[in-house]
């Protein structure tokens, strides 16, 4: 009846242990944000884009008109 006893103490210990690295994993992951601009800067550092929509992004960002041209039609927009 001793071994069973001491087998259960070991199994205890082992999920008590578990729990405590699972609490500090989760302490760790928390973290506080002034604003929206950085949670989203972090969590686009964080997370890795899948490569069918990094495909669809540079493809639609080559579509895209330089800067120069958005800028020439805002200044005859507002006359400057």
């Amino acid at each position: 009846m001793k071994p069973l006893r001491s087998k259960l103490e070991q199994e205890l210990s082992k999920e008590a242990e578990c729990e405590q690295e699972t609490g500090l994993q989760q302490q760790q992951k928390a973290r506080e944000f002034g604003s929206v601009e950085e949670l989203l800067k972090q969590d686009a550092e964080n997370t890795a884009l899948p490569e069918s929509i990094a495909l669809r992004l540079r493809d639609s960002l080559s579509q895209e008109p330089p800067l120069s041209k958005t800028r020439h039609w805002i200044r005859r927009f507002l006359k400057w």
